[in-house]
Formats: C-alpha cells, structure tokens, sequence
C-alpha cells in the first residue's frame, strides 16, 4: 500500500472517532520536513487569511493545497481545535500549492478572489467538501464558476481572475515564504512559530496545551507616569513567552533593562512588547524619557 494511502486512511478513521478521543497516527512522511522542531521561525502573519484575533495567545499557521487529499483530511482536526481553543488561537491559512497537483494553483486563485469579497472560509471548507469533483478536470473553470455562483461572487470578476491567473503572485508570495522555511509538504502547521510534526490530534492538542502554560501576558496600565494598574514585579520562569500590554495616558519609551528591548508609547494607544525570557535574575523596566523605574521582571531559572 502506497504511503498517501496509508496517511489518509488513518487520518479518515481518526476523523471519524474525533470525539471518543481515538488517536489515530498520520505517516510521518507526509507532513513531516526537514525543520528543527524546537527552532522558532519567524512567519509573516500579515498574509494569509485568518480565524481569531491577532492577540492570540497561540497562532497556528497552516501552508496547505486545495487539492492535497491529506489537507482535506486534516480539517476535522484543525476544525475540532479551533472550538476546543476558540479564545486563545487564531489560525491563518497561507497557500502552497504543490507541483505535483494540476488544479491546486487555480483553486487558490478562486479563494483568494473569494477573500476579497468576504467568502474565502466558505469557499476554502466547499473547496475541501468537493475536491475530488474538481481535483482532475482538464480545466476547473467553469466548475468554480458555478461554485461561485452559488456564494453570490462577482461573475465578472471571478471570470477575469480565473482567465487571467490574477492572485498568482499573491500565493506565490506565500509559496515563497514556505520555500524559505524549508516547508516541503502539506499540510505543514507552525504553532507560534515553531513546526509540529502533526502525527494526531492528541499531539496537536497537548503541544497547545504546553503552549498556553509557557505563554505569560500581562497587562499594565500607566497614568501620571505611574504605574496604576498591573503588578510592578512580573515573575516568570526561563524559556516563557511574555507579552506585556502596555496602555499609557502619554507619549513615552517603556525600557527593559538588560533584555534591552524597549516600546514607544502614543497617548491612549494600546502598545505590545512581546520576548522569550532567556536570561534569569532582575531586569527593571523604565520610563526612558523619564527616567522613573515603573518595576521590573524577575526570570527564575528553570
């Protein structure tokens, strides 16, 4: 039995017992790269199209194809996490259409235009429903018309964008992106930036899990130059993620010491300082301009 066949009648027979907690392995071979699992990569999260709000506590990035049977397979799984997760993810979904599938670039194309008119998750779950209608025509065209049809789309447009590859360089921005990841395969999923060999659902989910408690915020309010609400003694433990939401009632540099990371402040507008805690010991965070010590981080050793 081929290797794709084996990936997705694991992944079909998870799908199916999702909610009795089965966990059913996807083969390695398909979703797995060449990217060091613990590295964390620096993804673009202004393209692509997304689900959830930037101040996600955990960003799940997906590059996938329409036409990628193992993709299709997996929407269950990402489907079940984004409900499990709905107020701590935001997922985006960036194009990487493989070589090897003749329509994958023109489905794209069709769920871009589709986001421009507000319809791409619609489009993007009617794509997956039906792929196997679509996947092997000689020319899709016609068949994404009547889909578009059916979501009121744009004729014309559609038309035009379908006749004149219009959104290539957009997927292709992404395609490139992925390529400069190492991303080799789909579905590859980054999860806040660093790569997961999604073998099933359990793992997905506890690798979440571990994600939300290495996951530190804090929320500081500073009025008269003072700090008047949030702690002034923010403890985390070394290797967390800190995010520090920083709102001020005037233009200021907030400055942590020794990470020698600082923040402009603009009245009123909410300001975010995000960093992984590699050092240990006490670092006072200030007012720049200032010069008036608001508090400090303290790192305890793992």
């Amino acid at each position: 039995m081929k290797t794709e066949t084996k990936i997705l009648l694991g992944i079909l027979i998870f799908s199916g017992l999702l909610l009795t907690g089965a966990v059913i392995f996807f083969s390695k071979g398909q979703v797995q790269n060449k990217l060091s699992e613990e590295a964390i990569h620096q993804i673009d999260y202004s393209t692509g199209q997304k689900i959830g709000t930037d101040s996600a506590k955990i960003k799940l990035v997906e590059f996938a194809d329409f036409q990628c049977p193992a993709c299709k397979a997996l929407e269950p799984i990402i489907q079940q996490i984004l409900k499990d997760y709905k107020n701590d993810i935001q997922l985006t979904y960036k194009y990487f259409p493989l070589p090897i599938h003749l329509n994958a670039k023109a489905a794209a194309n069709f769920a871009i235009l589709a986001a421009y008119e507000g319809k791409f998750w619609q489009i993007h779950d009617k794509l997956f429903e039906t792929q196997d209608e679509w996947a092997n025509l000689p020319n899709p065209k016609d068949y994404f018309l009547k889909m578009g049809a059916s979501f009121n789309l744009d004729q014309i447009r559609l038309k035009q964008a379908l006749d004149n590859n219009t959104y290539y360089p957009l997927m292709d921005q992404t395609t490139r992106e992925g390529n400069n990841l190492g991303v080799d395969a789909t579905p590859t999923i980054f999860l806040n930036g660093k790569k997961q060999p999604i073998q099933s659902f359990t793992d997905l989910k506890s690798a979440i899990e571990k994600e939300l408690a290495n996951v530190k915020s804090f929320d500081l309010v500073i009025k008269n130059k003072k700090l008047v609400s949030g702690s002034d003694t923010l403890k985390v433990i070394e290797g967390n993620q800190v995010t520090i939401n920083i709102t001020s009632d005037g233009d200021e540099e907030l400055h942590l010491h020794g990470y020698d990371k600082s923040i402009d402040l603009e009245a009123n507008k909410p300001a975010k300082l995000e960093f992984n805690a590699n050092l240990t010991g006490r670092f006072p965070f200030e007012l720049e301009k200032s010069k008036i010590e608001l508090g400090a981080l303290e790192v305890q050793p793992k």
